[in-house]
Order: structure tokens, then sequence, then C-alpha cells
């Protein structure tokens, strides 16, 4: 159990940096300047990065102890939180972002193969899937309000100190912990202690190169058309070698079997959505509340969240993982469309309610379906298993950022021009105000240059124009999560009918009598 603890506390250390950055970008941004798009990008890029190491973390656990790659790891993660507290400009935070995301994916892979080549009762894998699941919403119960009064009182560089703080207790629990001689995998086969890294290193260049493409578009057309050439090409020489090298280290014939491809769809799409990014926006933007009232108001969401993580272990245990995901995907799909409800009169709370009702079934999920995939996974791949587990919520994650994003500022941008025409201003004047509040510009700065004192003064007073937009694209946002979770939810359906008739034709094959 000492394996599981320490991989347990790895997996709260990997999610601080999520929950507490998001407190930090808009301080950021009013230091340094840049778009919300750029926001959006600095939020999600970090995870695009870690895409380049994704099947090589999973590749060195299988074949090295865990606790030399979680400690090269756990120190890459604290080196990005240093790299981002002392950053004079845009581009030092990106690369300490990169570099805490590195870190980041690879000690959420090494822990998640450590607890499934642990833990292979089925009954006791739900109950620790489901703790695994509910780490996530623990660290975001503890982290955010501790950032929120760091940044507010001290400033947003201060922010880091709870992911520095956690990196050394992730850091202490390893070398406490895990084994430094004996084999964890003690099932598994043996393996050659030299493998190549060419296979993993192309898959993860190829997977990193899509997601930044994807992230970066809005921020630099170049960067993104380069990511997304050099993704294509890093696939095509991986088809090359997968088929010329007699033994690859990148071993993914598992991920052919039947129904898998169904799994690994549902649980890329059941990753898109990020309702608590988008509602934390609504709350700083459309109801100007502080950060540490921000924090502590979406706590309820969080303690929601690891209510759901723990019930998924005993009803996944009941009627099995992938039956139990599905039923998470169908009732969250639901739920994320009450934003709604949420209107230009609703109080604060209203959102934050919408919020918490959806985070239990979407923290539900997880545990059941991350157990369904790592299950399909050869044992002595367990680490494997985890970098398709990772890279797979990652991509998703990335591809929602980016598509979700975009969806959701662009119909800020043009509701807002739309009202702001309706308020006497020019149709093609309205667009461009639009476009730079969009695009980060402060309003107070832009209203006084406006002429039509209508528009100018629904901006300066937060009116009508500029809430009914920040409302309009918070449902946008709701409405396009729950069609998504919905579409993950039909997936996970078929995977569950596609394996129920593979086994039942199994099971006739066994009890047809032989001649």
């Amino acid at each position: 159990m000492g394996m599981t603890t320490a991989s347990l506390i790895t997996v709260a250390c990997a999610s601080v940096m999520i929950a507490s950055f998001q407190y930090v970008v808009v301080a950021m941004q009013v230091d340094f300047g840049f778009s919300s798009d750029s926001a959006n990008a600095l939020t999600f890029m970090p995870l695009a990065a870690s895409l380049l190491v994704v099947f090589i973390a999973g590749s060195l656990a299988d074949r090295w102890r865990p606790r030399p790659v979680l400690m090269c790891a756990i120190c890459s993660f604290i080196a990005g939180a240093v790299l981002v507290a002392v950053a004079p400009n845009i581009g030092v935070v990106t690369l300490g972002r990169m570099l805490d995301g590195v870190g980041g994916v690879t000690m959420a892979i090494v822990a998640v193969s450590v607890i499934n080549a642990e833990v292979t009762e089925p009954r006791s894998r739900a109950k620790v899937f489901s703790f695994y699941a509910a780490v996530t919403p623990a660290a975001f119960i503890v982290a955010p309000p501790v950032t929120a009064l760091l940044v507010e009182h001290v400033g947003w560089r201060a922010g880091m100190l709870p992911a520095v703080t956690l990196g050394l207790l992730a850091l202490l629990a390893t070398v406490r912990f895990m084994p430094g001689k004996r084999d964890p995998y003690p099932q598994a086969q043996p393996r050659g202690s030299s493998p190549e890294l060419v296979t993993p290193f192309l898959a993860g260049l190829a997977l990193a190169g899509v997601g930044l493409g994807v992230t970066s578009l809005p921020v630099s057309s170049a960067l993104s058309a380069t990511s997304l050439l050099v993704a294509a090409g890093s696939l095509l020489t991986l088809i090359v070698l997968m088929h010329r090298l007699p033994s690859p280290t990148l071993n993914l014939r598992w991920c052919r079997g039947l129904g898998m491809p169904l799994l690994l769809a549902a649980l890329v799409v059941a990753a898109m959505p990020n309702l608590f990014f988008y509602t934390n926006l609504l709350l700083q933007y459309r109801y100007g509340a502080a950060l540490h009232v921000i924090a502590l108001l979406l706590i309820i969401t969080q303690v929601t969240a690891v209510g759901g993580s723990l019930l998924s272990g005993p009803v996944s245990a009941r009627i099995g993982p992938a039956q139990a995901a599905a039923l998470g995907l169908f009732i969250c799909g639901a739920l994320r469309m009450t934003t709604m409800f949420v209107t230009t009169d609703s109080p604060i709370w209203v959102p934050v309610v919408a919020l918490a009702a959806s985070s239990a079934p979407a923290a539900f999920l997880i545990g059941p379906i991350t157990n369904s995939l790592l299950s399909r996974a050869p044992r002595d791949d367990s680490g494997v298993g985890a970098s398709v587990n990772k890279a797979t919520w990652t991509l998703g994650s990335v591809l929602g950022g980016a598509l979700i994003g975009a969806l959701t500022f662009g119909a800020f941008q043009s509701k807002l021009a739309e009202l702001l025409s309706i308020d006497g201003m020019p149709l093609g004047q309205a667009q461009i105000i639009a476009e730079e509040i969009r695009n980060g510009a402060a309003v107070a700065q832009v209203a006084v240059n406006i002429a039509e004192p209508v528009a100018r003064d629904d901006l300066l007073n937060q009116g009508m124009a500029l809430t009914s937009a920040q409302v309009y694209a918070y449902s946008v946002m709701g409405l396009i999560s729950g069609l998504i979770t919905l579409g993950a939810a039909i997936l996970m359906v078929l995977y569950v009918r596609r394996s129920r008739s593979v086994r039942d034709n199994d099971d006739k094959d066994r009890a047809r009598p032989t001649r």
C-alpha cells in the first residue's frame, strides 16, 4: 500500500498546478497584456507539450523502477513552477508551463501504472480508482483558496508556492515509499535493459505536434502550421518503423482489440469539456468577484466532485466499470446544460450550483473509465497502458480547450457586437470594439474612445451589452459541453454492447460440444 499511497500523493501534486494556474493567469494577463485567446492557449498549451513525453514515460516505467522516473519528473515540475514565478515575460512563462506540464504528465503516468500493476482484484481496483479520481478535486479544495489569497495579497508570482510545496512533498514520498531495488511488477515479463525509445518519442512528437498546432493557432499561425507538419512527418516515420523493427518498444497492438477504438474515442470526447475554467472566468468578469471569494465559492463544486468520485467505487464494483462510466457520462451531459439557466439577472450562486451539479457525475466517471481502459492493457505493459490513458485524456483536453474556447469567445464577440450596434454604434465599429475586448484590451480603456454615449456608458458601467454577451457565451459553452459529453456517453454504450457481444460469442463457443 505504500507505493499506492505515494502514487496518489504524486497525482495530487500533478493536479495542483491545474488547480492553481487559473487564479494566476488573470493577474498575469494584466501584467503582460496578452489576449483572452492567449490566456486560453497558455492554460492548455502545457498539456499539448506534455504529450511529447507521454509514451516515453510509460515505456521507462515498464522497464525501469518507478522511483528514478518519478524523481526526474517531479524535479521538472518544480523547476517549471519556479520558472513561471520568476518569469520576466510571457515567453519564459510558456517555457515554465511546458516544463511543469512534462513533469506533471510523467508523474501521473508512472503513478497510474504503479496502481494498475499493484492492485488487480476487481473490487479493490474499483475502490482504488475511485480514490484516484477523488485526488484531483480534493487538491482543488485546498489549492485555489491558498493560491487566491497569495495572488491578492502578495502577487501572482507567489501563486506558484502551492505547486512547489506539494512537489517537494511528492519527492519525499517517492524516496520514502517507492522501492529502490525491488521490482515493482513481479509478475511482469522481463524486458531488455536498453529499450529503443525512438518509437515512443515519435508517437509523443506526433501527438504534441497536433496539440501545439491546435492550441497555438490563435497566437501564431506559423507555429501552428509548423507543429502540424512535424506531427504528420513523425506519424509517417513511426508507421514505417513500427513495421520494420522486429520488436518495437511501443506496443499498441492491444489498442486494436475488439471495442477498443470505441473506448478510446469515448475517453477523448469525455475529456474535452472544462466547465470549471469557464465558470471561473465568468465569476471574475461578469460578477467581479475577488479571487479568494471565487475560490471559496467553488469549494462546493469540488466537495460534490469528491463525493461523486468515491461513489463510483461501489457502483463500479456492482455493475462494472464500463457501465458505471456510461451512466456517469449521461448524467453529466444532461447536467452540464443547466448552465443555460444562468441569465444576466442571476445571482452569483446560480452558476456555482450549475457547476456543482455536473461536477459529481464528471468526477464519478473518471475512475471507472480509467479502470476500463487499463484493465485491457497487458500487465507487462502497464506503463504504456497508463500512457495511452493519459494521452487520450490530454489530447481530449487540448482539443476541447481549443474548440470550446474558440466557440465560446467567438459567441461572446458576436453577441457583444450585436448589442453594441443596438445601442447606436455602427456595426463595423461594434465588431472592432468586440474583437479588441476579446483580445485582452481593458474595457474601460476601449470605452472612453467611443463616441456613442449609450454604448460607452454600457461598457463603462458593466451594462446590459457586456453582461448579456458574457452570459450568452457561458450558455453556449454549457450547451456545447453537454452535447459533447452525451456523445461520449453514446460511444461508451456502444463499447459496452460491443464487449458484451464478444463475451457472449466466446461463451457460446466454449459451450458448443466438440466432436
